[in-house]
Parts: structure tokens; C-alpha cells; sequence
């Protein structure tokens, strides 16, 4: 049997490892003194190795793990115009050389085929290529359907968000395929050098965690999850979401309802904020992205303050919300915030962009 690939993934999994370690662990507060908020939106420099994620896949130019891709390099975009920028380089055709070395022809030589002949040319190619395989156990499903079909988040009993969580769960379903993508490319045997792993590439400490949490839930003598079973880590990934949620109600609540106030009004908070915010915690930490939160509520005191920043009604910016809370994390260097990087702060259009692009795939195919 062969050994799963091991992949380079050192620019974003090195900082993950320090940040899911400490995601579930109390740490200094931000400071509350009252910082320059910036006006700019996002001064773009998109790393090749976040685009291609643990197959190091260039989507184009061949570029190097860290390299500023030079042609989106220090524009100022709004959360849709990052979108776009993520979906055309998931589509952008690369060389056979390149993408043949990132696959064995012994472990995947139908995906070598395919390469050679020029069918799949792209990342995103790829990841329908694997998306597209069935489930061991549930083989009437794709992996893709499976992960939107079978995911059952716990039921959070929070006083008055209820109906939050219900909105939320449902549209973390329709992201969470992309999630996939973006970390594994659906390719089960993913394997990083800091032993992430899976389709969902669990750190270690974070499924050490899950699997606790299983076994309370279903008893010590239940079987262990596999970390290596797509079945098993929807499972890991239903809890794991259901406890991010929690936290950042626990570390942030209150901020949480301030935000919801003053730009979410008529509706759209799960969709446009919340989840989002559970995206990004995935990544960097859920106490981390509370700080984020904590940090951004305190720069709004009126619906002026907002208009001053955005140049617009406060109640039309849609994902641009979280978009500027991800560049005032970056922009940061006060306790949690110190670590989230670059990489964290651009984790969540690269998500985005390609869940939107596998559902227009799937409704193509309908």
C-alpha cells in the first residue's frame, strides 16, 4: 500500500500549528485603546502556495511558495473583486511538467493520464477530478455530495441563537466543499509535512481533540474516528464547526450582536459575517478571530463611523464587513492578532471562490 504524499505546505501550515494550538486556549485580550483603523479594504499580495494548496500546484506562472504574484500586487479590492482574482487562477491552465510532479503515477495514474492528455490542465481540474470520486461506504456519492449531503452539526442550545445556528449550518454546507478544495484538493491521501491530514487536513491536536469529544458523546467503547476516512472526518468536521461557533460566542458575543446591529439590520448576518468568521477560525483560531471581532466593534460606534470607512450604507456591504475585519487582524500586532497572517487574512475568498465555482459546476451537471 503506498504511503500517503507528504506535501510542503510550509507557509500557511507552519503558523495553522501555533494557531489551532492555542484556538482553544485563553490568551491575552486585544488592547482596548482605540488604534488608526485603516481605510483600505485589501493591498492584495496572493501567494501561489495558498492558491495551490498542499500540492504546491502553480494555477499560473509557476510561481514560488511566497513569491508575490506581481500582477494583482498592491491593488486595493473589495471582497467580490478578490473572488474573481481567486477563480481565475483556480481556472488558469498550467504546464503537464508541473502538474505531473505533483502526482506519482503509481499512486494516481488515471488523475497522470489525464494530464498527459490534456484534460485536466488546472487546478480546479484537479479538484473535480478527486471531488468527483466516490465515497468508500457511501459510494452512491461523490465526495463533494457527501460532504454538503451528510454533515450534521450539533444542536447548541444558546439563548437566542437558535435560528442563528440553524441559518449558519445551513450555509456553511454550501462552503464547506470549497473548504476541501482549498486544503486537499479532495485528495484523501493528503498528507502535509506538519501530518495534516485527510480531505479535510486535520492537525493532529485539533483531532485529538475531536476524538475526545466523540468518544464522549458515543460512549469509550465506541470505535475511533479515522483520520484518514472521509466519513469520519464529516463527522470530526460537524463537531469541530459546532464548537467554533460556541467559542466565539463565549470570547465574543456580545460584539458579535453590536456588528449584526449596525450592518446587518435587514438580514444576511450568517451568511455574510458569521460563517465567514467560522471559515477564517478554522485557520487561525477561533479565540483569535474573537479578538478580530472585539477589535472591529469597538471602531464602530455610529452608523457614521461605518459610512467614513466604507463610503457607503453601512447596511449594503455584504462580505466587505468581514473582509475588513480580516486586513484590521493582519494590520494588527496586539496579543492573538500578532499571529494572523498574510495567508489567514486571504484564507477565506480563496474558500469562496472555490465553492462557488464547484456549485456552478453541479448545477451544470443538474
Amino acid at each position: 500500500m503506498e504511503k500517503p504524499r507528504v506535501y510542503d505546505r510550509t507557509g500557511i501550515l507552519d503558523a495553522r500549528k501555533k494557531q489551532e494550538t492555542d484556538a482553544v486556549q485563553e490568551s491575552e485580550g486585544v488592547d482596548e485603546g482605540r488604534r488608526g483603523f485603516m481605510a483600505k479594504i485589501l493591498g492584495a499580495s496572493v501567494y501561489a502556495a495558498s492558491i495551490a494548496g498542499p500540492t504546491a500546484i502553480a494555477t499560473g506562472g509557476l510561481h514560488k511558495l511566497g513569491e508575490h504574484i506581481e500582477d494583482i500586487k498592491g491593488r486595493s479590492i473589495n471582497f467580490d473583486e478578490a473572488l474573481e482574482e481567486y477563480k481565475d487562477f483556480a481556472k488558469r491552465h498550467d504546464t503537464v511538467r508541473s502538474l505531473k510532479k505533483q502526482y506519482k503515477e503509481t499512486v494516481e495514474p488515471e488523475l497522470v493520464e489525464k494530464i498527459e492528455s490534456g484534460e485536466v490542465r488546472s487546478t480546479l481540474e484537479v479538484v473535480e477530478f478527486f471531488g468527483s470520486k466516490d465515497v468508500v461506504g457511501a459510494e452512491e456519492q461523490t465526495r463533494i455530495e457527501y460532504i454538503q449531503n451528510e454533515i450534521q452539526f450539533k444542536d447548541i442550545s444558546i439563548e437566542g441563537r437558535g435560528e442563528e445556528w440553524m441559518i449558519a449550518q445551513s450555509e456553511l454546507k454550501s462552503i464547506l466543499p470549497g473548504l476541501c478544495a482549498q486544503e486537499s484538493r479532495f485528495d484523501n491521501n493528503a498528507l502535509s509535512s506538519d501530518k495534516a491530514a485527510g480531505i479535510f487536513q486535520f492537525m493532529p491536536e485539533t483531532w485529538e481533540e475531536v476524538q475526545k469529544e466523540y468518544k464522549k458523546i458515543n460512549g469509550e467503547d465506541s470505535e475511533p474516528l479515522s483520520m484518514m476516512s472521509l466519513k469520519d472526518q464529516t463527522v470530526a468536521a460537524s463537531l469541530h464547526f459546532s464548537n467554533i461557533y460556541k467559542r466565539l460566542v463565549h470570547y465574543s458575543g456580545g460584539e458579535l450582536d453590536s456588528i449584526k446591529k449596525m450592518f446587518f439590520k435587514n438580514g444576511g448576518f450568517e451568511k455574510y459575517f458569521l460563517v465567514p468568521l467560522m471559515i477564517n477560525s478554522y485557520n487561525a483560531g477561533s479565540k483569535r478571530l474573537s479578538d478580530a471581532v472585539i477589535l472591529l466593534a469597538s471602531e464602530f460606534q455610529t452608523t457614521e463611523d461605518a459610512e467614513k470607512v466604507f463610503g457607503r450604507d453601512s447596511q449594503y456591504l455584504g462580505f466587505d464587513v468581514f473582509f475588513h475585519l480580516a486586513q484590521i487582524a493582519d494590520d494588527s500586532d496586539t496579543g492573538t492578532l500578532g499571529r494572523y497572517s498574510e495567508a489567514a487574512s486571504e484564507y477565506v475568498p480563496r474558500i469562496y471562490a472555490f465553492a462557488d465555482l464547484l456549485d456552478r459546476k453541479e448545477g451544470d451537471s443538474a
